[in-house]
This record gives C-alpha cells, sequence and structure tokens, in this order.
C-alpha cells in the first residue's frame, strides 16, 4: 500500500455515502484534512487531495491549509513519517509566487536531502514558468519602505529570519542558480548577502553582489561566525536580531563590482585617453580580431568583445558551413557551440575543408590509404588548434553563460559561434516572438558581461522564398534582408554586425551582404565560392588559386 492510500484510508470518516469512502476505494479523489483548527465542522466536506505521482506524495489542501499545516497535523495522527516509494519523503514545500501573490511554483525538499521543483498546476514541468526569487510578494513592498533585504542561499534559512522580522530571500535550487534577470527586482535596494561558510557558498554570494551591484543602493556581504549558514547561527548563537545587526554593522560596502555605473566628466575623459592609447598600439581588446576574410577586413567588419554578430540565411544555404570556415580563419580561441549537428558530423566538414576529402566518404568512412594520411596530418594539425566545442541539444542561455564564463576563464576564449540562436531551448512567454526575444536580449548581454564576440547563426522568415519575383524585385539566392530575420525584430536590434547569406539552389556562387554594422560601412555585398564538397566558403577573386592549393 501507498503512503497515499495509506492516508485516504486513515482519514476516511464513518458516514455514509461520503466522498471519502469512494476516494479511498478509487484510490484518487478528497478526503478530510487532519488540520482540524483551520476547518469549521472539522471538514465535514472532503477537501485534502493525497496522491503518489513519480515515487513524490503530493498533498493539496482546496480550503487553503499550508502544506506545512496537513504535514503537522499528519505527524500528530502517526501518518507522518513512512517514507515514500523511491526512499524519500516530503518533509518541506515551498510557495513561489509573482508580485500580486499568484502561485508560480513550489520547490519541494526530501529526506534524504533532495529537492525537485513543481508547478502551480501541479506538474514536474517549469517550461512555461518564470523563475522568481523566494518571497518575491514581500520583497517588493519592503524595498519600497526602504528596509534592509537579506539574501541567503535556502528555503530554510530565509524563514528562519522571517521568524526574526527579517525579510529575506533566495533563488530557487541554491548555490550557483542565481541569473542576473533576479536583479531586476532589487532596484534601490539596501542588501545583505550572507554567504555559507564553504567555497560554493562564498562563490555563490560573490555572483549575487556582482550581479546586484549596478541596480542595489548598498551591498554587504557577511559571513555567519561559527556556523555553516544562519539557520544554524539563528538556533546556536542565542542573540536575535541584535546580533545579526551587529555582523551587519561591521561589515564594509561591498566593492567587489566590475565596473562604477555613475561616472564623473573627468573619469570619463581619463578612460578614453587610456581607450585612444591602446587603439593606437592596435590592442586588439580595443579594435578587435581580423575575421581572416580581407574583404571583411578592410570595411572593416572586425570581430570586437561585447558585440554581437547574426549570421542569416535560409535553410541549406550553409549557415554551419560558413560558422566553420569563420572559426577556422579566425585563429583565436574560440568555442563552438552546436545545437543541431552532432560534433562527429562538424569534425567531417572541418576535415573535409582541410584536406579536400569529400566530407560524404568520410561519413562513410570511404576513403584511401593517401586520403587517409592526409587526414592524419589535419587531425595532428588541428588538435594543436585554440578550438572548443559545446555539442549540447536542449541548451538555453542561462545553461550557456557559466559554459562561456569557463571557457574564457580557462582557455581565453575570444570568439563564441552559435548555432543557431533559434535552436536554445529557452522557454519564455506565449509565443516564439517573445521566446525568440529573450534569447536574443540574454545572448547580447553575455557578450557585454563576458567580454566575448558572440557569432549567432539564425534562420529566415517563410516570407523571404516566397517573396522571390515578387513585385519587389528580389531573386532566388539575393542575401535577406533585416525585415526577413524569424521570429524577432530585437535579434536585429541587439547585433552589432548583421552577415546576410543567399545563394541559388545547386549553385557554388553565394553573396554575403553587410546588413548591419556598427563600427564601418554596410550594404558591401561580397561574392564567395562555395564549396560544398569540402565545406568551405572563399572569397571568389581567390577561388582559381584555391581549387589549385595543394593538399595539406
Amino acid at each position: 500500500m501507498s503512503v497515499a492510500d495509506t492516508i485516504l484510508k486513515a482519514l476516511r470518516c464513518e458516514r455514509d455515502r461520503c466522498a471519502c469512502t469512494i476516494t479511498h476505494e478509487r484510490g484518487q479523489g478528497l478526503t478530510h484534512c487532519p488540520n482540524t483548527t483551520g476547518h469549521q465542522h472539522a471538514d465535514a466536506d472532503p477537501s485534502l487531495s493525497a496522491t503518489d505521482r513519480d515515487g513524490k506524495l503530493l498533498l493539496s489542501c482546496k480550503s487553503g491549509c499550508t502544506n506545512d499545516q496537513v504535514i503537522v497535523a499528519l505527524r500528530e495522527r502517526g501518518l507522518w513519517g513512512t517514507k515514500a516509494s523511491g526512499g524519500k519523503q516530503e518533509v518541506a514545500r515551498y510557495r513561489y509566487v509573482d508580485r500580486q501573490g499568484q502561485h508560480l511554483f513550489d520547490v519541494i525538499r526530501y529526506e534524504p536531502k533532495d529537492f525537485r521543483q513543481q508547478a502551480a498546476d501541479g506538474s514536474w514541468s517549469l517550461r512555461n514558468v518564470e523563475p522568481v526569487i523566494y518571497r518575491l510578494d514581500e520583497v517588493i513592498p519592503a524595498i519600497e519602505r526602504g528596509e534592509t533585504i537579506w539574501i541567503v542561499e535556502g528555503e530554510k534559512d530565509v524563514d528562519a529570519l522571517r521568524g526574526l522580522g527579517i525579510v529575506a530571500t533566495c533563488n530557487p535550487m541554491g548555490a550557483g542558480k542565481w541569473v542576473d534577470r533576479y536583479a531586476a527586482d532589487f532596484v534601490g535596494a539596501t542588501v545583505v548577502v550572507v554567504a555559507d561558510r564553504d567555497e560554493p557558498g562564498r562563490q555563490h554570494a560573490k555572483a549575487i553582489a556582482r550581479s546586484l551591484s549596478v541596480v542595489a543602493k548598498s551591498i554587504r556581504v557577511i559571513e555567519m561566525p561559527g556556523a555553516h549558514d544562519v539557520s544554524e547561527w539563528i538556533a546556536t548563537a542565542r542573540s536575535g536580531r541584535g546580533g545579526l545587526d551587529d555582523l551587519v554593522a561591521k561589515a564594509p560596502e561591498w566593492e567587489g563590482g566590475d565596473a562604477k555605473v555613475i561616472l564623473t566628466a573627468k573619469e570619463l575623459v581619463d578612460e578614453y585617453r587610456g581607450t585612444l592609447d591602446r587603439r593606437r598600439k592596435h590592442d586588439p581588446d580595443e579594435i578587435g580580431w581580423p575575421t581572416g576574410f580581407f574583404e571583411f577586413d578592410v570595411i572593416p567588419v572586425r570581430y570586437r568583445p561585447r558585440d554581437l554578430w547574426l549570421v542569416v540565411s535560409a535553410t541549406g544555404v550553409g549557415k554551419t558551413t560558413f560558422l566553420l570556415t569563420l572559426m577556422h580563419l579566425a585563429k583565436i580561441p574560440s568555442l563552438f557551440v552546436t545545437m543541431e549537428q552532432p560534433r562527429v558530423q562538424l569534425m567531417d566538414r572541418t576535415i573535409a575543408s582541410m584536406t579536400k576529402v569529400n566530407s560524404a566518404f568520410l561519413a562513410k568512412g570511404d576513403i584511401t590509404d593517401e586520403q587517409m594520411a592526409r587526414v592524419d596530418r589535419a587531425l595532428t594539425k588541428l588538435s594543436g588548434e585554440p578550438m572548443y566545442m559545446v555539442d549540447q541539444p536542449g541548451l538555453t542561455t542561462d545553461a550557456l553563460d557559466p559554459i562561456v564564463r569557463a571557457a574564457r576563464a580557462r582557455f581565453g576564449v575570444r570568439l563564441v559561434f552559435v548555432d543557431y540562436a533559434q535552436k536554445m531551448a529557452d522557454k519564455y512567454g506565449e509565443s516564439e516572438y517573445q521566446r525568440v526575444t529573450r534569447i536574443s536580449n540574454n545572448l547580447a548581454r553575455m557578450a557585454s558581461a563576458t567580454g566575448v564576440c558572440i557569432i549567432a547563426a539564425t534562420q529566415v522568415s517563410r516570407k523571404y522564398r516566397s517573396s522571390f519575383g515578387s513585385k519587389e524585385d528580389r531573386h532566388e539566392g539575393d542575401p535577406p534582408r533585416l525585415s526577413d530575420i524569424r521570429d524577432s525584430g530585437y535579434l536585429e536590434q541587439d547585433a552589432s554586425v548583421v552577415l546576410a547569406i543567399g545563394r541559388a539552389e545547386d549553385s557554388n556562387q553565394a553573396k554575403v551582404a553587410i546588413r548591419k554594422n556598427r563600427h564601418g560601412l554596410t550594404g558591401p555585398v561580397i561574392t564567395f565560392w562555395f564549396d560544398g564538397e569540402h565545406n568551405r566558403f572563399v572569397a571568389m577573386q581567390h577561388e582559381a588559386e584555391e581549387k589549385e592549393r595543394p593538399y595539406l
């Protein structure tokens, strides 16, 4: 018998024709809530739902009792303590709401220690739910009143502080899960960030402080002396709120932000003088890096730190090949993020471009000994290149951000190629337009925050191909326009550079138009030779010499 069946049987009353009898017989439905103090007439009309789902016990009182109240009442009756299937038992449920107090989702704590998230509708997926901070409906009015907001690592700590009359919050799912969008709720706030006494806790607190540094009025970061976290300190220190206030008073203002928000005129001038000096010395962090295509570099179209590029084309034109060509020519540390093609297929394309061995033959292993020798030389050369790859279908921008930061810190990555933007798995809003807008905004913020240049492929809308031969005088093979970008005009707005590729079906000539360039000319259309057999783009004036280029 499951835990839910045990509870339904025990809470069944003796009245004939009561709904609880049918519930017990069917194993589902409503029974009497054991929290009798929360109901008139001892919950004469059953209001408690108890079900087992995915090995977890789910409780819900339709009359408004909290799960904590129901659990206390079940424990008093000896009905709480038997472990659910899977060996885990729910011990706490933390309710997350929006600014108006509307229920969004719960974070559920189990023993042995584990956490899961459940949407307000009872589903175990938050795909269409925007995560928020805990007790958001209390935090916002407290900021407006000028109260200090405490940010801790977990919900248990929040509730412990709340018992002392302190307004506190945390992000869902603990350390390492803070995202910058939470900072929007702390504009003008006075904040105390409490770090757990371990390295993940300290890094988590530092990330929060850095994120809030551009919006908060004041930030202090503290640790609890003699205790791992604030709950332990409250339980053992016996000095109450006064002791906490003393700790905050002794803590200095946090000054670890990446940059000042408001600069004086003198600071602006001094900073600009330094920028000009570095530009005159051709510092790539200021003037960017060449693409390797002379036709782009003279315009100039260069990779610059903190820029977002878009490479736009219809399906089958060669977006992925163009990204790989750009990465191969760049000769600086680069990360390729693929969400469409497996890394083995991308390696086929890369080796084909280096060796002139047909990628289709590589995919089948149908190559001669002489070709294999070329492949070996290419692999040896490639193994020493500053190239890195992430093959992760279903990746979100929130998940990509720490990957980019790690690649930047560990390997000095300066270019990040994303194939492709609409394949990212972010779920937001009710429309594809809202979802892609979020992806675009996050990619632009990621480039700015990490100092890399992000080059993202993106698709065109369906109207692009249907416009050929129309009154607009558009022909097959013409590069897309900015208005052809699929799903979101924000992609074009967020981008610093937009390159649009057009190629007629079965043609080996591709036109690349510079549709947007914040740092130089727009409008030029450059013709490339598309070598589909060997997965390469080559400028047309170099076509003849490339065809004669010796094998590797």
